[in-house]
């Protein structure tokens, strides 16, 4: 097991470690995209936050040695950051000449631990959960099904609760008998904290690869024009469903307030739009498309039915 070195000059760490990495190598393609989810996860909670900083980037360096691969967060002064990018030169010029590195990421490490030890500790991902607070207490008590619990800061856990399921999974998605996970950061005492997802609590965070993608003939950004049953609306989410090929499709306005096609319920349509397959964070990984519209037409004879908006 590689044991950490630099936790005097490092805000944080992801590396893995086992029998698979036991000479220093993993495939780049698990690299790339571990690496990613690394990235896309401290992205979420730095956006979530500290919007301030949400468009700096850090490259991250790779530390390969016997036993582990590393992906250390380095202690950085803008100024001189060797790994910085993106908006960096334009902070260091302004207002913000003495943030570091630390500064920045050290609190979204903290809540990808914390994200872990909580999943974990209830063997799932649960938004709901039972929970004991006071409006005075900073923290909160996460209770799991057997009764055990476990102490979590206020702020940290109620961004746990927007966390979306899998936005772990890449980091997750490599683990496997041979190889564990480690996160963890340098505390104000310069302690490491630090939390593992092992081939046994994997399901947990890890996303199903294998799951085929739903009508994959709507290709993103298309133009389309699909006719189907309008089945349900939902005014408060400013979203309908219509029935195509056995599939419910969601249908969102470009512009309109849907309470404008009530009389579409329960009635063939034609709708005009573009298949959007992005996530909420923008990226093309949606198995299920969504078609923004731009034109609703009934095709037939309206129908005596009631509405269905919520």
């Amino acid at each position: 097991m590689g044991e950490l070195k630099d936790k005097n000059s490092i805000v944080g760490y992801l590396k893995y470690e086992g029998a698979s990495v036991q000479d220093g190598i993993m495939s780049a393609e698990d690299i790339v995209s571990s690496l990613d989810g690394f990235n896309h996860a401290i992205q979420f909670y730095l956006k979530k936050t500290n919007p301030r900083y949400e468009d700096v980037k850090l490259d991250i360096p790779v530390k390969i040695q016997q036993g582990c691969i590393e992906y250390l967060v380095p202690i950085l002064m803008w100024s001189v950051g060797t790994y910085a990018t993106g908006a960096i030169a334009q902070i260091a010029q302004n207002d913000f000449k003495n943030v570091t590195s630390k500064d920045i990421f050290l609190f979204p490490i903290k809540c990808i631990s914390y994200v872990i030890k909580i999943t974990k500790h209830l063997g799932r991902v649960e938004k709901s959960p039972k929970i004991h607070f006071s409006v005075q207490d900073p923290f909160v008590t996460v209770y799991n099904d057997v009764g055990h619990h476990i102490i979590v800061p206020k702020e940290i856990f109620n961004l746990y609760i927007e966390t979306p399921s899998h936005l772990l999974a890449k980091m997750a998605n490599i683990v496997n008998s041979e190889r564990i996970l480690e996160i963890g950061y340098i505390d104000e005492e310069y302690h490491i904290q630090k939390e593992t997802i092992s081939s046994r609590e994997k399901h947990i965070f890890a996303s199903v690869d294998d799951e085929e993608e739903i009508l994959p003939e709507l290709v993103h950004g298309t133009n389309v024009e699909i006719e189907g049953e309008i089945t349900k609306g939902n005014s408060s989410t400013n979203k309908l469903g219509i029935k195509y090929k056995e599939k419910i499709l969601t249908c969102i306005p470009s512009q309109d307030d849907i309470k404008r096609y009530k009389e579409c319920i329960f009635r063939k349509c034609k709708i005009y739009g573009i298949v959007d397959r992005s996530d909420e964070f923008g990226n093309i990984t949606e198995k299920k498309p969504k078609i923004i519209f731009h034109k609703l037409v009934p095709v037939e004879d309206p129908l005596a039915q009631p509405s269905l908006f919520q």
